[in-house]
């Protein structure tokens, strides 16, 4: 069965579509005026509208969520501590798409509209970035405050960087980790986590001559990035998603057969195995086009507890292979997206339909259940 020419045009619709919502995030703005000692919070005729698209968690039970708002034209955050929801002044800039916070003194977040490439939290308030990554991004994933690392999508022809990382003060763009190596290529950078200032992974895919797609990854040391690519499924193999803990990656992807692309990375021994057949993940092929698994919908707590979200629903990881864990119905016109999990937990973000607006979802996985929660 040979579908390479539809899935290479949907396979690069959606980054490419990223990408291009990304192009008006990179101006250069000043920091924000410094703020009190507790967080900003919105007022009460800005609360409860919006959609939200993007979540990170910490094991101590507290969560950063972003979003856009209802009317599109700015951003929504709000946090979730002491088993409650509250909503955040709104962050600068357009609406938010991805967010990465491994303390909860330092979130780093990147949007698709406004005048902003990432805006950081400070665990006051929000402040856009003096010195945002060079290059359109379109994920990131921070292990400190003085290491976060960014990747930028879809390029072609060796296109030019494409991980950056951030020590704290500067981003430095490395060149090596494009993965692209022939042209004319077509070669995309999915997406990137960090487990550790001296661990992430980033993963992707390229064209090759013969029109196949194969798997690409490069790894992290703390120093410089290695292409250490995961074995290839089938000749259309793609990464789309991974998560980092500990020693341990997960990835997860597309190919040709019946079944997601799944393969496994071990930072002692430096290898990827292709797990696909024992992970058991499904690939609803006929419905999903080539983007069934988008990046940023894959979250690993640790190496026996992950959770992903794709056209067939939601899944959890147990160590040894995928089984349906779909949460609840919040209703028509409801949808959930982004996923982050920590210890003991799984959190979900996204949307319900009130009197035709949008409003913010959240449910929560205790490893066994989900909760929806309330968010007011």
């Amino acid at each position: 069965m040979r579908v390479l020419v539809r899935r290479r045009t949907s396979q690069y619709w959606l980054p490419v579509g990223i990408l291009a919502a990304f192009l008006g995030c990179l101006a250069v703005a000043g920091p924000a005026r410094a703020g009190s000692s507790a967080p900003v919070a919105a007022s009460p005729a800005a609360m409860s509208r919006g959609v939200l698209q993007a979540v990170s968690c910490l094991a101590s039970r507290w969560c950063m969520a972003v979003g856009t708002r209802a009317s599109a034209k700015g951003a929504v955050a709000w946090v979730w501590q002491h088993g409650a929801w509250h909503q955040l002044a709104d962050p600068p800039g357009g609406g938010l798409t991805g967010v990465s916070c491994p303390t909860r003194k330092f979130c780093m977040a990147a949007g698709a509209r406004g005048s902003s490439g990432a805006v950081v939290w400070n665990g006051t308030k929000w402040r856009v970035m003096t010195s945002p990554p060079q290059h359109v991004i379109t994920a990131s994933s921070c292990a400190s405050s003085s290491m976060c690392a960014v990747v930028n999508g879809v390029g072609r022809n060796k296109s030019g960087p494409i991980a950056e990382t951030w020590n704290g003060n500067a981003w430095k763009s490395w060149t090596d980790t494009a993965f692209c190596d022939h042209q004319p290529s077509d070669c995309g950078d999915r997406d990137v986590s960090c487990a550790s200032p001296t661990r992430c992974a980033a993963v992707g895919d390229t064209a090759t001559v013969s029109g196949d797609t194969l798997p690409g990854a490069a790894v992290w040391d703390g120093a410089d990035w290695h292409i250490s690519n995961p074995p290839a499924a089938t000749s259309v193999t793609s990464p789309h998603a991974v998560s980092c803990t500990g020693t341990f990656c997960l990835t997860i992807g597309n190919d040709i057969r019946a079944q997601a692309y799944v393969a496994s990375y071990q930072a002692t021994s430096g290898t990827w195995r292709d797990i696909s057949a024992s992970a058991r993940l499904p690939w609803p092929a006929d419905k999903c086009g080539g983007a069934c698994f988008l990046p940023g919908t894959l979250s690993c707590a640790t190496s026996t507890a992950c959770m992903t979200d794709g056209l067939a629903g939601f899944f959890a990881w147990n160590g040894h292979q995928f089984k349906a864990a779909h949460p609840k119905s919040a209703g028509s016109g409801s949808k959930l997206s982004g996923i982050s999990c920590a210890k003991g937990f799984c959190m979900a973000v996204g949307y319900r339909t009130v009197n035709r607006v949008r409003v913010p979802l959240s449910e929560l996985w205790n490893g066994k259940t989900w909760k929806i929660l309330r968010q007011a």
